[in-house]
């Protein structure tokens, strides 16, 4: 009984002892990161305001990921698991987003991988006026907000979409818009000649994806495309956008949008034979 105790004890001891070794470890490392980004900032005279953006930036990057680089940990294991880890990662999205609802889980194991995750701090600019628009991005946390000519277009959160639609065109557009952060965000991308290939390789979900996507903004038109009515939209969307009085947003332009989608019934077939017939073109 004693050395069943003793065992126990040890077993227990040596357990707190990693722990805390590993949380020392940790702790070592992000002082060793902090103090390279404050000698690098002194060096090159960084100015405040460059500094302070740069600092909370990498505070935030830490708080998500612990200074894990996600692509070396992928790289160390064969396609098929990397393929099982992204698709966990990813599966909110992949669930909760009605485009990907049809999609077998063997498309969506080729989305998963092919997802990158992204974060934008407050202040912080995204996509440029002028940028091409190679990717679409998924809210997944935090506030965007959307601007043409340094005026407020409109506020976006969680699960909306930015980007322009694929398939309503042959070649990327380019951006009438900036996109900047408002809160700490962070988003999910994907890249347009990924998802074309993913097309080509699964064409009944390339039919699914023309009858159902949408993004929440296109940023090739400067649109906003909110099927939501304003007291549906997250509390903290709904406080930013009183706040700041986006020119696409107000309580009386969203109710408006969201009646004239619900009631009226609108014959899209014809709309969506020609999506499919652009897709089959840019894949073939």
């Amino acid at each position: 009984m004693f050395g069943l105790k003793a065992f126990l004890s040890a077993a227990i001891f040596g357990s707190i002892t990693t722990i805390i070794i590993k949380l020392t470890q940790g702790a070592e490392e992000l002082k060793e990161m902090q103090q390279s980004i404050d000698d690098f900032i002194k060096h090159h005279r960084i100015s405040k305001q460059l500094a302070k953006q740069m600092q909370e930036s990498f505070d935030h990057e830490w708080k998500n990921t612990k200074g894990i680089d996600m692509n070396s940990i992928l790289k160390m294991f064969p396609e098929c698991i990397q393929a099982d880890i992204c698709l966990h990662l990813n599966r909110e999205l992949l669930n909760n987003c009605p485009v990907f609802e049809d999609a077998t889980e063997v498309t969506l194991r080729t989305l998963a991988i092919l997802f990158k995750s992204t974060h934008v701090p407050p202040g912080d600019t995204l996509i440029h006026q002028g940028d091409l628009l190679y990717s679409i991005y998924f809210i997944r946390g935090g506030q965007i907000e959307i601007l043409r000519n340094n005026e407020s277009q409109a506020i976006l959160g969680r699960n909306d979409i930015l980007g322009e639609n694929p398939c309503n065109t042959v070649t990327p557009g380019k951006s009438r818009c900036v996109v900047r952060g408002l809160t700490y965000c962070t988003l999910n991308k994907i890249h347009r000649d990924d998802l074309l290939q993913v097309f080509q390789l699964h064409p009944d979900f390339a039919q699914s994806f023309a009858e159902k996507f949408r993004v929440t903004f296109d940023l090739r038109q400067c649109e906003l495309n909110e099927s939501k009515p304003f007291h549906k939209l997250d509390d903290e969307v709904q406080m930013l956008i009183r706040q700041r009085r986006p020119k696409l947003q107000s309580d009386r332009r969203l109710s408006v949008l969201s009646q004239r989608e619900e009631g009226i019934i609108v014959d899209c077939s014809m709309k969506q034979i020609f999506k499919i017939c652009l897709i089959q073109k840019l894949i073939d």
